[in-house]
């Protein structure tokens, strides 16, 4: 393995909870602090604020964007995303089918917003069907999410939703015909900014509840943390 390439890794000390500096530059993104609680607690740091960034080391950096899409744009629009190596955008998500557990980590490859479009007939026409402009143009409706492949995580669509999805849908199809697909409120404004930026981007989610009636006792909010934190210490030094 090149020295270009090596991550973080953790201390081989159990008791210590110092990290090593990265050779390359990552900036690392989540919509909330609550959701990087208990990896930013093995750090032994605080969240930031809302759109300020905060080092971890002398080349890892977080960023807490805010929920949504369009704080999720705006946070990464006010950053020069070139002068980073890679974007990993880290949090929770609602999965379509329970082929995927609460709590299981997966790799967003490709992200579109779900949501947004024109409405004819009953039919929500996405926005470059209905032949409307975009900053950048998606790709089959898609934008990349994940531009490299890491090894031993499942890859899935994502559809970018303005509201958590509920029960009965009205419009959409979940992903290509027998792929699997979860959503989140950020991903592919996150997709949209690293495409426009040309910097390598991972988009990493985890599992906290089933896009079905919102009933709590389905979610999973501790463990979702829980796994979130490991996926995340784990996918570092697996890329590397």
């Amino acid at each position: 393995m090149s020295s270009r390439r090596a991550w973080w890794r953790r201390s081989t000390s159990s008791s210590s909870k110092q990290y090593r500096p990265m050779s390359r530059k990552v900036l690392l993104v989540s919509a909330t602090g609550g959701e990087l609680r208990d990896y930013l607690g093995q750090l032994g740091v605080k969240p930031p604020r809302i759109g300020e960034l905060a080092q971890l080391g002398d080349r890892l950096t977080l960023l807490l964007t805010g929920v949504g899409a369009s704080s999720m744009a705006l946070a990464l629009g006010q950053q020069d995303l070139s002068t980073y190596d890679m974007v990993l955008c880290a949090g929770f998500a609602g999965a379509y089918t329970r082929e995927l557990s609460v709590g299981e980590a997966v790799l967003v490859g490709k992200d579109r917003f779900w949501d947004y479009g024109l409405w004819r007939g009953n039919t929500l026409v996405p926005l470059e069907r209905a032949g409307l402009p975009q900053l950048v143009e998606p790709s089959g409706g898609y934008f990349h999410a994940t531009s490299l492949e890491v090894k031993g995580m499942r890859t899935v669509y994502g559809n970018t939703v303005s509201h958590p999805t509920e029960g009965r849908i009205a419009f959409g199809t979940f992903a290509p015909e027998g792929a699997i697909a979860v959503e989140s409120m950020e991903g592919a404004a996150f997709a949209m900014a690293c495409q426009l930026a040309g910097v390598e981007s991972v988009s990493l989610r985890v599992v906290s509840n089933y896009c079905e009636t919102r009933d709590k006792a389905e979610w999973n909010i501790a463990l979702a943390r829980e796994r979130l934190a490991g996926s995340v210490d784990a996918l570092l030094t697996a890329i590397g």
